[in-house]
Parts: C-alpha cells; sequence; structure tokens
C-alpha cells in the first residue's frame, strides 16, 4: 500500500478512480505519454467493525449538514500536536521508557508524554446522514528530547534512551452530537511492544538491550488492529469551550499481551478554529471597573498606548517570559511558595511562562480610541522542559486560558484566566508593553497574575511575569517605535571613576594610544560605529577558561549618550553637542560557565571613558535571597568595569578585553559573591581592516630589519674569526 498524501492533483490533466473492494485505483493523466496510478486501501475498508464498535455514539448522532467546506475544515480543525496523555500506573502500560543514559542522569529532566493526532483523509462520499469516513494517525511518545513527530504509512514502535514513540493508525467516522460536540470514533493498527509474560516486570526483555546498546537486539513487538479512540471536541471554540477530550483502549481481553489499560488525552483547539469573543460577562468579573488598579506601573514607566496593539502583542507573544519569585510575601511559606493559580508540583525555581494560540482582534472608534479583544493560553513551564514546553498544547493544572481587553486610553491588557481543563476562572490578569527602560526596568512585557478572590482556597500572592530582552531582540522587535532610557545610578557610576587610579602609565597610554570613540563628524554615524565597537561576543582567554564550561561573555549595549540602540530618540538628529569624553552608557552583560556567580544577567548602567577605554558601570540583577538592601527585587550593589584595548596598538598590546565584576555586599550575605577578574580573548574592532594591513606591513619589515641584523652579525663574526 502506498501513500501519496501531498500530491496536487490539480497538476494532472485528468483524473479517473476505480473502486475494486477495499481497494481504490486512482489514474492521473499528466501529459499524452505518462500516467500515474495509486494505489491505497478505501476509507470504508473497516465500516462494518466501525459501526458495531461506535455504535453507541452513531446512536445518538445528529444529521449532518451538506456542507462541503465543513467536510474539509475537519482535516485542519481537528488535528492537533503535542497535547498530553496520561495513564493511571497499573499492570498493563502502554509502552516502555527508558532514561538511565549519562546523557540525562546528571540532569533533573522531567519527561514528557506527549500525543499528536493528525486526520489524513476524509471520504467525501457519505455512506451515512449521520457520519463521514476518516482516517488518521496518533503519535504517542513519552520523551526527555525535542518535541517530535513520527510519520510513516506504517504502525511504528520507536524505542531509545529518553524516547518512547508509538505510531497507530486509525479509520473510523466523524458525527456530530446532539448535545453540542464533535466527536470521532477510530479503530486502529499498531505494532505493540509486548510484555513479558509471567513476570512482575512486563518490559524484563528490555533489560538485555538498553543498558548494554546492543544495536543487533530486535524490539519484541506484537501486531495489533483492536484499539479504539473516541475523541470529543466543542463545536463552538470559546474561552470555556476549547478542551479536546479523547480515551483510547484496548479491545482485547485483559489476559493479552497486547492489552493495555485505558489512555486518556487532552489538547484544545488550535487558531485553526474560529475563536468567538463571547466571555464579556465573565471578565467583567475580573477587570470591572476597567482598567484594573493593579499597582504595577508608576510615574516612570511608559507604556504603549497606540493602533497597532495587535501586532505588538503578537510579536512578543512569541518569546518566554520570565517568572519571579514572591520575594515581597511575608504571609505563611505555604502561601507564599504557590506559583500564583499553578498547581505547582516542585519548588518554585526559575520557572517561565509561554503565551499560546493568541487571539487579538483591534478596531478604533468614532473617537480614535484603539481597542482589541485578547485571548490566549498562559502555559507556565518548568526549567526542566523549557525547550518542550513552547509548543504543547495539552490543557491541565499549569495552564490558564484567558481572554480580556484592551484599550488605549489606559494601555492595559485586563483579562480572566481559567485553570486546566475545569471553568474556575478565578484569576485576573494584567498586561503592558512598555516603551521606557532603566536600570532596574529592562522588560519590554511587564504583567501580574492575582487572585479575583481576596481570602480563601483559591487566593494566592499576585505572580509578576516579564519579558526581559536583550539590545539585539529589542531592536528586531520594535524597530519603529519610540523608546526611552532614563539613567538613574550615573552619579555612583562617576564615584567610581573618581576611584580609578590615574598613574603614569595612563598618561602614557593616553597620548600614543586611541580607545574607541566617536570617529565621525556626523554624530549619529560616530556614536553608531562606538555602539558596534562596545559591543562584545567573545569567549574568554584559552588561560583563563581552563576548567570552566564553555565560557562565553556577552555584552550589548542598550543606550549610549544620544543613542538607544541605533535608534536616536531626539527629535532633531542634527543636533551639535559639546563634545564630552564621558559618555552615559547603559547595557547588558552575561557570562556562561562562571563558577562564583548564578545565572542572573547583569543590568548595567554608568559611563564609558572615550580617553582610556573603560567603563564605569553599576550593575543590577534579579535576587531573592537577601536579608536587605534590594531595590524592588533587584540587587544593585555590583561594581563593573570593562577597559578595552586601544585601536592603534600596534602590536605592542594584546588586544584583549579586561573586566572586572565586584559584589558590595558583606560575604554573610547570602548573594554575595567572590571578585571576577578575566580577560576575554583579542577583539578586532570594526573598521579596522586597513589598521590590520598596517600592522602585518610594519610586522613585515621589522622582521626585515631584524632579520637583516641578524645576517650582518653573523658575517661580522665570520669575517672576525677568519
Amino acid at each position: 500500500m502506498a501513500v501519496f498524501e501531498h500530491l496536487e492533483v490539480s497538476l494532472f490533466r485528468s483524473e479517473r478512480t476505480i473502486s475494486k473492494g477495499d481497494l481504490k485505483i486512482v489514474a492521473l493523466q499528466h501529459s499524452k505519454e505518462s500516467f500515474f496510478f495509486i494505489f491505497f486501501r478505501s476509507l470504508s475498508s473497516r465500516f462494518l467493525e466501525v459501526e458495531r464498535e461506535c455504535e453507541p455514539f452513531l446512536s445518538s448522532a445528529s444529521v449532518l449538514k451538506a456542507d462541503d467546506n465543513h467536510v474539509y475544515s475537519i482535516k485542519t480543525e481537528l488535528s492537533f500536536s503535542y497535547g498530553d496523555w496520561v495513564q493511571e500506573p497499573s499492570q498493563a502500560p502502554l509502552m516502555p521508557f527508558f532514561d538511565n543514559s549519562p546523557m540525562f542522569s546528571s540532569s533533573n529532566a522531567i519527561p514528557s508524554r506527549l500525543s499528536s493526532f493528525h486526520v489524513t483523509d476524509v471520504d467525501p462520499v457519505r455512506l451515512s446522514e449521520r457520519a463521514i469516513n476518516v482516517s488518521g494517525y496518533l503519535n504517542v511518545a513519552t520523551t526527555l528530547m525535542e518535541l517530535t513527530s513520527r510519520r510513516s504509512a506504517t504502525p511504528q514502535f520507536f524505542l531509545d534512551r529518553g524516547l518512547s514513540n508509538l505510531l497507530i493508525l486509525f479509520e473510523g467516522v466523524y458525527m456530530e452530537s446532539n448535545e453540542g460536540e464533535r466527536l470521532m470514533c477510530l479503530l486502529g493498527d499498531s505494532m505493540l511492544p509486548s510484555r513479558q509474560p509471567n513476570s512482575t516486570d512486563p518490559w524484563e526483555w528490555m533489560k538485555k538491550f538498553l543498558p548494554t546498546g546492543n544495536e543487533y537486539f530486535s524490539t519484541p513487538l506484537l501486531p495489533d488492529d483492536r484499539i479504539l479512540l473516541v475523541l470529543h471536541y466543542p463545536k463552538r471554540f470559546t474561552l470555556t469551550t476549547r478542551v479536546i477530550r479523547g480515551e483510547m483502549k484496548s479491545l482485547n481481553e485483559r489476559y493479552s499481551l497486547a492489552y493495555f489499560d485505558k489512555v486518556l488525552i487532552v489538547s484544545q483547539l488550535s487558531s485553526a478554529t474560529e475563536y468567538q469573543f463571547e466571555s464579556e460577562e465573565i471578565i467583567s468579573k475580573a477587570c470591572n471597573p476597567y482598567p484594573y488598579q493593579d499597582q504595577l506601573l508608576d510615574e516612570t514607566i511608559d507604556v504603549y498606548k497606540g493602533s497597532k496593539f495587535c501586532a505588538m502583542l503578537k510579536v512578543t507573544s512569541r518569546h518566554i517570559f520570565d517568572v519571579m519569585p514572591n520575594g515581597s510575601c511575608n504571609s505563611t511559606r505555604e502561601y507564599c511558595n504557590k506559583l500564583g493559580p499553578f498547581e505547582l508540583q516542585s519548588k518554585f525555581q526559575k520557572f517561565h511562562m509561554v503565551m499560546q494560540d493568541l487571539q487579538c482582534e483591534s478596531k478604533i472608534n468614532g473617537d480614535g480610541v484603539s481597542s482589541a479583544r485578547v485571548s490566549a493560553v498562559l502555559r507556565a513551564i518548568p526549567p526542566q522542559v523549557d525547550f518542550r514546553g513552547k509548543q504543547r498544547s495539552g490543557l491541565g493544572g499549569m495552564t490558564l486560558s484567558t481572554e480580556g481587553v484592551w484599550d488605549s486610553s489606559s494601555g492595559q491588557l485586563c483579562m480572566v484566566g481559567c485553570l486546566g481543563v475545569t471553568n474556575q476562572c478565578g484569576s485576573r490578569i494584567c498586561l503592558y508593553l512598555v516603551l521606557s527602560f532603566s536600570l532596574m526596568q529592562r522588560s519590554v512585557l511587564i504583567g501580574t497574575i492575582s487572585s479575583i478572590a481576596n481570602s480563601g482556597d483559591g487566593s494566592y500572592f499576585p505572580l509578576l511575569f516579564k519579558k526581559t530582552v536583550i539590545p539585539s531582540e529589542l531592536m528586531s522587535m520594535f524597530s519603529d517605535l519610540h523608546l526611552s532610557y532614563t539613567y538613574s545610578k550615573i552619579h555612583l557610576a562617576r564615584a567610581l571613576l573618581e576611584m580609578d587610579k590615574f598613574d603614569l602609565s595612563m598618561k602614557i597610554k593616553k597620548l600614543f594610544f586611541i580607545y574607541p570613540n566617536e570617529e565621525n563628524n556626523d554624530e549619529q554615524v560616530g556614536l553608531t560605529t562606538l555602539y558596534d565597537d562596545l559591543t562584545l561576543h567573545t569567549p574568554f582567554s584559552t588561560i583563563q577558561s581552563h576548567g570552566w564550561n564553555s565560557p562565553f561573555l556577552v555584552l550589548e549595549v542598550l543606550s549610549l549618550s544620544s543613542l538607544f540602540g541605533r535608534y536616536r530618540w531626539y527629535q532633531n538628529a542634527s543636533t551639535i553637542t559639546e563634545y564630552n569624553p564621558l559618555l552615559n552608557i547603559s547595557a547588558y552583560l552575561s557570562i556562561t560557565g562562571q563558577p562564583n556567580m548564578n545565572d542572573s544577567p547583569l543590568s548595567l548602567e554608568g559611563l564609558y571613558n572615550t580617553l582610556n577605554g573603560k567603563m564605569y558601570l553599576i550593575g543590577s540583577r534579579d535576587a531573592t535571597d537577601s536579608t536587605s538592601g534590594l531595590q524592588n527585587g533587584m540587587d544593585c550593589l555590583i561594581q563593573v568595569m570593562v577597559e578595552y584595548p586601544p585601536k592603534n596598538s600596534w602590536c605592542l598590546v594584546i588586544p584583549n578585553t579586561k573586566v572586572s565584576i565586584t559584589s558590595q555586599r558583606n560575604k554573610d550575605d547570602p548573594i554575595y559573591f567572590c571578585p571576577i577578574k578575566l580577560e576575554t580573548a583579542p577583539i578586532v574592532y570594526q573598521n579596522q581592516s586597513k589598521d590590520m594591513i598596517s600592522q602585518r606591513a610594519i610586522k613585515s619589515f621589522l622582521c626585515l630589519i631584524t632579520l637583516s641584523i641578524a645576517v650582518a652579525s653573523i658575517l661580522a663574526s665570520y669575517s672576525i674569526v677568519r
């Protein structure tokens, strides 16, 4: 049997179909000389079996309307990817899983149980007025690896360290019930992993293969066509009706080696189905009166209030959000350790969140006020499954289905949130897109999740989430917006500059060396060049990197003098200011493989001295464990100095960048870290190619002179000896 699912029939001149039993022959004429014959199994080959097993559903199905477009939408609307599947611990598990591998033993990774179902064929010829023949395949996987969905024309089972994947082919019927749901009842063919007979361990055979990696060992498989899958879909896609529920069970007797206990599947409708915004009454419980007074903003924060909110939100929603710990919670430990409304099953530490299935509709009223209706799913992700979490579609205790409104008068998106597969809509989400930045505000999106109930079992401490972006991300996301930066720690940076020793060597360097500066009469062009020169993406020097784990330094400039990124925020770009060797600067610093400091990146702000190539900076990072001195949950008692090499060293100075980071806290403070001093590998500035050519010429000239002197000395010595 051959399967050609992506063959474009419209490319052929004619098509003729001939049916013979459960086989269908399609003849496609491409030209006068060429024909293609495709043989495939009819969708109705198991119709009698399907009719028998699905009789309880067929008997209560409603009569389908004659709507061809509705038929063809089944393929896209009823397929889903990376939903969840669960099976209670039992004597008949569906398939084995093996994670005893050095690749996973050192990590705290949590296996993901994923299910994906795809409709492959819909028969337009109806054999019943209540049902349509359909076929598809189901992937059921347990994995520690990246998400994958295998596709094959034959049933398969794949087993490896960290991955078990079962592919089942299904044939059955689509129908609609009188209770307002869409339903598919299907029978499947598969190759199930065989259980060990007469053993307490059903997968005892697995021990012979996986620990040794015996590549010649063949997994024992059993063919099985006694699998029933029933999938329930809501007819309408709304805030409280979006859940796809499925049940897969074996029709074999319990004593059969192919028998497995019931498997439950949960997913949700995708954007292929039109969303219905009709939850105003539920939203009003969270957002009336609008805007909700969340006390998240202060007078220094400017938020987006333009007409392109939906476009801006869609760009931002592609990224992973950071969930901030409840640092200011002063209640009981149990209350403060809650991850907002989410059902936390591990310690609250470094959780992230993603926004999925975003639906956003905007409009402008007669007064020119922009507004939008928004729906999305917020998913909390443990740090162990970050790379697998963004694409998942299952609903449960770590998801909030949300719907709400945004208005340009306030810039606030206020939404109500419903937990998991229930209709418990007890959460309020307030969200803003931010246009102004400072040392302690580096997020393009900030929001809170709070409880609508002030007390009781459903209440929890407000949960803060944000999207902090490095400058390169920010410029690509919001390059056409008016962004600004407010400096607040320049006085501390100036004090650090004054403490720096100004000895004789520095005077000599100042006389002979040129450091990165504004080398252009056009202020904006000069600042842009300097901006590029000060941005670093470089490994550490070989000597210092010994024993470190892939050491790498990233320093990205956010603002420099009158530049914000590469974009000037002043209206008059030609304004000429008096020359000042000290430039205000803000940046972002991250170091990987650094043993004395955690992975939290540093926000930096301070001064850059163009005369000696040094940055004098105050650093800030997220923190929760300190006893005192935090500003809005951030540790800003950090001093950073960055020293750049000269641009005209002429081989006299190794072009390394030196970085020192010092904590100003007491040594007994939980977030104190030892002083850090490091050097990067040699760097090359932009527009330095001509200098490099000149340096090579000088090197060659010096080598020639040295060689000539050496030859002359040898000849002179030879003459004296003679």
